[in-house]
């Protein structure tokens, strides 16, 4: 602009002028800050940015200007798109009077939260294997879909006491080594960008399911004629069933899967007959001569184990009445001793009568 000077004129002067020019130019703004809302955020989280300060009309706009893998920005709003820190700057542009500002903000991006949930489990017996399912969950206000490995372990030592789910699959099979209520651990391992968690739930194992053989000899025997009773119990896998003459299952399978331990009650009824215990073979023998004439039902009760089902089957065993002996009297005796010396004469005196050749 141009600035005029006027001296106004006197007694003695004529009024008298003289200009300058002035330039104007723009200034600094006020100091500006930025703001990020909340300034640590999980993966997938947003922040809204913000600033304060500055001078002007000037318009506000923000970009990253480091760590562009872990931050975007669309408008005022930020985005974590990895697990790491990013800058933003912030400007305020210059109008006719303000020349332009920047601010910068620190953003840091972590790993989102999950949940690992596991599904309900079905009771199952030893030796089964049971189908594990489990999920993960990105907790709010992170999202997006994991990556990495779920290990699911009932805590013993072995092959079938662990198996991996690797994602996106949602469930493994494990098979428990023992009996009983089982712990099972399911642990989420997390990846770049999400966070480990874990579950825990409970698994009831069973015994294994058993079979029982049961014959009696001989059947049908006499009064007080020894009976051999014999018991023989398998241990059975829990898969399929199966239906045999004289088995008895408790549990049903098909094939052999082990030798039980234990021992096998024998009764006659109500009556306990004796108890053995099983052979390394599985088998218990038991030899009766106290039957009394009669049917019997008799009954082999396996006492089950730590891993063997209790199981019972019985016969019917038929006793007959034991035919008596005769008895001789002292008088028969004698008479039978004379008749048999008298035999005995008659061939010597027959022989002596007998011409020689």
């Amino acid at each position: 602009c141009t600035v005029t000077a006027t001296k106004a004129a006197d007694a003695n002067y004529n009024a008298a002028t003289a200009t300058v020019n002035v330039t104007v130019g723009t200034t600094n703004q006020a100091a500006l800050t930025a703001i990020a809302t909340p300034a640590s955020i999980v993966f997938n989280g947003t922040s809204a940015l913000s600033t304060t300060g500055g001078s002007g009309t000037g318009a506000v706009s923000f970009a990253v200007t480091a760590g562009g893998t872990f931050c975007s920005v669309i408008g005022n709003t930020l985005t974590g798109i990895g697990v790491g820190s990013c800058t933003v700057t912030a400007t305020k542009a210059a109008d006719a009077n303000y020349n332009a500002t920047t601010a910068t903000v620190s953003v840091t991006v972590g790993k989102a939260a999950t949940t690992t949930m596991l599904s309900p489990l079905a009771n199952i017996s030893l030796g089964q294997s049971v189908s594990v399912t489990a999920t993960v969950a990105v907790t709010a206000p992170g999202s997006g879909t994991p990556t990495g490995t779920i290990t699911v372990s009932d805590g013993a030592i072995g092959a079938g006491n662990r198996c991996t789910i690797t994602l996106p699959a949602t469930s493994c099979s494990l098979t428990p080594s023992a009996t009983g209520n089982q712990t099972l651990t399911v642990t989420y391992s997390g990846d770049g960008n999400f966070a480990a968690s874990g579950a825990s739930s409970s698994l009831a194992v069973g015994t294994s399911p058993t079979a029982i053989t049961f014959t009696s000899s001989p059947n049908p025997s006499t009064a007080g004629q020894p009976v051999v009773l014999t018991a023989t119990v398998t241990v059975l896998p829990p898969a399929s069933s199966v239906s045999s003459a004289g088995v008895t299952q408790a549990g049903g399978s098909a094939s052999v899967a082990a030798v039980p331990t234990g021992s096998v009650t024998f009764s006659d009824g109500a009556t306990v007959l004796g108890t053995v215990p099983l052979n390394a073979s599985g088998v218990a023998t038991f030899t009766t001569t106290t039957l009394a004439q009669g049917s019997h039902t008799l009954t082999a009760r396996y006492s089950g184990d730590a891993n063997a089902a209790v199981v019972a089957i019985t016969v019917v065993q038929q006793v007959d009445l034991a035919l008596p002996v005769p008895g001789l009297s002292a008088w028969m005796l004698a008479l039978l001793g004379l008749m048999l010396a008298g035999l005995a004469r008659v061939a010597s005196m027959r022989r002596a009568n007998t011409p020689r050749k």
